[in-house]
């Protein structure tokens, strides 16, 4: 879906008040207390349910949509804590409110803490609690529009990652000039894409060869260069172009690059080898990469080969965010990374082949 039906779509869950969004638990051990706010939440235009406990509360929301629950902390038997752990396990959706006589700062923290919308001292008032409404509705038409919007956009991962391996497999790969025709087809949505992946193919086969690494295993670090950008094919657009700060989520999908990119080769007899290559590429030589963890010998050596030859002509191509470094300035970066992102060894190679600068 394009950025601006993303938005239509998250407007409209914003403005979203059907019956299930309107339902409210009220959840308090004494009686009395339960009908006043049942009386004040209907005032509000909300349908309340009322419960005397955590577990009963628990029970209601199995079985019907609750928008915000208002929960006591002190009650017999579990909590109001405790219910609140329930809820951002099993109902994250829900924003609650916890009701407490008992003034203390600790409590209010902790309930801050776990994701409580607001926070009421008794005794409260209709105003009060009028406003906690508000806000308790206004954070569950958030979250519950932010949950769809993360599930559209992994059903379209999803079938993203699908049409690529069905196209690949249509192309019979068996061989690295049919690989750089895959790279034609895929074209990484840009000419600019399809050039890096040549010359890190370049750079990697020429360190490689250098470094006296097997024929057998050079020949897959060649085609893993010329696909190791795969895995972006699977990520939306805009998160392709952005060019301001990413958010969590989204430097979360950037990781899941590599396991993306190997993932399709491993649907690919022929390319299935070369995965293991592409998946370890954003490892660290000290330790602290991604996607396993792995450090120094636990890389594959042609793993190690690729992000240097990567790394090094990513430096060397401008990007929307940055201009490109001098071949001196990119050396100068790989030299201060090495033995911690990069292999001392490997770097000590890049820098002596001959001609680099020219490329």
């Amino acid at each position: 879906m394009a950025r601006a039906g993303l938005d239509q779509g998250f407007d409209a869950l914003a403005e979203d008040r059907i019956d299930e969004q309107t339902c409210v638990l009220v959840i308090d051990d004494d009686e009395d207390v339960r009908e006043v706010l049942t009386a004040w939440v209907e005032a509000d235009g909300c349908h309340p349910v009322a419960v005397a406990g955590a577990d009963e509360a628990l029970a209601v929301a199995a079985t019907q949509g609750v928008s915000v629950a208002l929960c006591d902390v002190q009650m017999p038997g579990h909590d109001g804590f405790w219910f609140l752990e329930q809820v951002r396990t099993h109902h994250p959706d829900m924003a609650v409110v916890l009701l407490t006589g008992v003034h203390d700062v600790d409590w209010a923290l902790r309930g801050l803490q776990q994701g409580v919308v607001d926070y009421l001292l008794k005794p409260f008032d209709q105003r009060s609690l009028s406003r906690a409404l508000e806000n308790g509705m206004r954070q569950h038409r958030l979250r519950r529009a932010d949950r769809l919007l993360r599930e559209q956009r992994a059903s379209e991962l999803g079938a993203r990652h699908a049409r690529l391996i069905e196209a690949l497999t249509r192309l019979q790969i068996e061989t690295t000039a049919q690989v750089e025709a895959a790279l034609d087809l895929v074209a990484f949505r840009n000419d600019v894409w399809r050039e890096h992946s040549h010359r890190v193919r370049q750079f990697a086969v020429a360190l490689a060869s250098t470094m006296r690494v097997p024929a057998s295993q050079v020949e897959l670090l060649g085609q893993a260069a010329l696909l190791h950008e795969l895995g972006r094919l699977v990520l939306p657009d805009g998160l392709l172009n952005k060019t301001g700060e990413l958010t969590a989520e989204e430097r979360a999908l950037w990781r899941r690059v590599p396991d993306l990119g190997a993932s399709i080769l491993e649907a690919l007899p022929a390319l299935r080898p070369a995965a293991g290559i592409i998946r370890s590429r954003f490892e660290e030589y000290a330790g602290g990469g991604y996607p396993r963890q792995l450090a120094s010998d636990e890389i594959p050596m042609t793993s190690r080969v690729l992000a240097v030859a990567d790394s090094y002509d990513a430096m060397r191509s401008p990007r929307p965010f940055r201009d490109s470094l001098t071949h001196e300035q990119a050396i100068s970066e790989l030299v201060r990374a090495s033995g911690t992102q990069f292999d001392p060894d490997v770097v000590r190679t890049f820098t002596r082949l001959p001609g680099l600068a020219a490329v």
